[in-house]
């Protein structure tokens, strides 16, 4: 391979702001500030991190803070680590205070499976797109991002590496780790397949920022995969005509301006159904989330469609960006539909925190954000660490480089016949309710001569035959094997859990869905008498729950919908004793 080197220098126009004014004894007050915000402000802090190993990495950062007697990007480090150390993406210091504390390289790496690639720089250094990230200030990148995991908050793998990139361009977090040699600059070595070049990149402030043109990849190298244009859209679509594939890319959930996501999603459904369409692509992969409410006419709009709706013709790309209400979605899709999910390990936990609030330390001002909410999934402690897919696709960038999408092609060529759900004959007494929680059933039931396993409102798949009594589902690891009047429940985690049958009454959710909001109630009331702290009974899930029902019965008689999302909202307002605020603002717009 022919090498030369090349030194090059962004000009840095304006200092980072000074900390070293601040005290080793400042920061650890902001410490323990964070500590009890933590304590008494996240909604479940020790999830995924027992309080011993929490208290043990704050005791470390401390003792490293209290050996300084000023205080620099090297104690900086350690806030990140510690909120890091909860395992939870939503948990973060903010954006913004990180790049006031240690600033901004101005570059985009992109991972894929051979390693990090330059995707977007400053127009002068175009010659750098395409090229392969190998080290900084000589330090191979594979030792770099051993070191980043812990100071980046990540739930799973995924999740690293989708914020590797924006922690790997900020020069006082290298400099902090050990990593360089100064806060404000940064070493970087590059490869190609003719060539390696070093550049010092410095701090870019937001000024110089605002001044300069970047380039993307794509702009230059227009043969990119078609699922890697009109990035900057939240959502767009096209038909595939040769193949009869019905492709709806899915960025960002919530409105553009140009369109509204529901007028878009009234316009793709009409468009859908008037095509013929043999498979339906939901790519979520770019997707880190919004506001949940703005996918359920996408959502809802997979449910209703049968003809959609069914093995072999509804696949979901899934990606490391996946997250948080894309994650909300993905895990409707898991339960609710018959999907194929392709690609990548979404980024979180399967059941996961969320909505995370903003919190200000005193002395050195840092905003941390932490999750306020917890969303689980129909599983009973679900602990995977994220959905298990049906098939993993990890991008390549060799393929990326050719303009191929491996995902999509994927889907182009597969033809495997889908499973027969198992006939009832031979089950029928079998089929009926079961208890499943305190305020959902699960029921066996016949569908067309086929068996199928439904939990209230919430799961519903057919039972394919595997061995003796016991049968797969729709969703990865998850296996039922019916008795006598009992139906064992294999969970993908791992779990077992056993559910006897019951003769009669309604579940909870049954009740709220036909509008018997006083038998409903009594429920509730009883599992908060049991449990004040039962995630059934949070404000946030009466406001999902609303929005669910209103979604999945306005079909039929959207008055009738209307009032069902209220009364389920009011009647959260009231178990929760007027603490509801995601259910006073949801109340709104029913």
């Amino acid at each position: 391979m022919k090498k030369f080197f090349a030194l090059l220098s962004l000009s840095l126009l304006i200092i980072l702001p000074g900390y070293s004014q601040l005290t080793s004894a400042d920061l650890i007050a902001d410490i323990e500030q964070l500590v009890h915000f933590v304590e008494t402000e996240h909604v479940w802090p020790y999830r995924l991190v027992t309080k011993a190993d929490f208290q043990a990495q704050v005791d470390q950062s401390l003792s490293v803070i209290n050996a300084k007697a000023e205080c620099d990007e090297r104690c900086y480090v350690e806030i990140l680590k510690i909120v890091a150390a909860l395992n939870d993406g939503h948990s973060v210091v903010r954006y913004s205070s990180r790049e006031r504390l240690f600033g901004y390289l101005p570059l985009t790496v992109t991972w894929f499976k051979e390693g990090l690639y330059v995707t977007r720089v400053p127009e002068e250094y175009k010659q750098l797109l395409g090229t392969k990230l190998t080290a900084i200030d000589d330090v191979e990148i594979a030792n770099i991002l051993d070191q980043l995991r812990a100071v980046i908050p990540h739930g799973n793998n995924t999740r690293f590496k989708k914020f590797a990139y924006s922690y790997l361009r900020m020069p006082g977090l290298l400099y902090g780790l050990g990593i360089t040699d100064d806060p404000k600059e940064a070493r970087l070595t590059f490869s190609s397949a003719t060539s390696i070049s070093t550049v010092v990149f410095q701090h870019m402030d937001d000024q110089t920022y605002e001044a300069t043109t970047f380039v993307d990849y794509e702009e230059v190298h227009p043969k990119v995969p078609l699922s890697s244009t009109q990035s900057s859209a939240y959502y767009w679509s096209l038909y595939d005509a040769e193949n009869r594939i019905y492709y709806f890319k899915y960025n960002r959930i919530g409105n553009m301006e140009s369109q509204r996501a529901s007028a878009f999603a009234a316009e793709m459904w009409a468009e859908v159904d008037s095509l013929e369409v043999d498979k339906f692509v939901l790519d979520i992969r770019n997707n880190g989330g919004g506001q949940f409410a703005y996918c359920m006419s996408f959502l809802q709009g997979i449910l209703d469609r049968p003809e959609i709706n069914s093995a072999g013709k509804l696949f979901v790309i899934s990606g490391y960006d996946t997250f948080s209400a894309a994650l909300d979605m993905l895990r409707n899709l898991e339960v609710k539909s018959e999907a194929i999910i392709i690609g990548e390990t979404p980024g979180d936990y399967a059941a996961s925190s969320g909505d995370p609030e903003e919190y200000v330390l005193d002395n050195s001002k840092i905003s941390v954000e932490l999750s306020t909410v917890f969303h689980p999934t129909i599983f009973a402690d679900d602990m995977r660490d994220g959905i298990i897919l049906d098939e993993i696709i990890e991008p390549s960038w060799a393929e990326y480089e050719a303009g191929r999408d491996a995902a999509y092609d994927y889907i182009v060529t597969y033809d495997k016949p889908g499973l027969m759900p198992t006939s009832v004959e031979g089950f029928e007494s079998t089929t009926g309710t079961y208890e499943y929680d305190a305020d959902k059933h699960l029921v066996i039931k016949a569908v067309d001569d086929a068996l199928y396993f439904d939990i209230s409102h919430s799961l519903i798949s057919p039972l394919y035959p595997s061995e003796g009594r016991t049968f797969t589902t729709e969703i990865q690891g998850l296996t039922v094997a019916l008795g006598d009047g009992v139906v064992n429940v294999n969970y993908p985690d791992g779990k077992e859990e056993s559910f006897k049958e019951i003769k009669e009454g309604n579940s909870a959710l049954d009740d709220l869905y036909a509008g018997n909001f006083e038998a409903a109630k009594a429920i509730y009331l009883g599992i908060k008498k049991d449990n004040p702290d039962s995630q059934l009974i949070r404000d946030g899930r009466f406001s999902n729950l609303a929005l669910f029902a209103f979604f999945e019965l306005r079909a039929k008689d959207r008055e009738l919908a209307s009032s069902i999302a209220k009364g389920i909202l009011n009647l959260g307002i009231e178990i929760n004793e007027g603490d509801a605020p995601f259910c006073e603002f949801a109340l709104r717009f029913y």
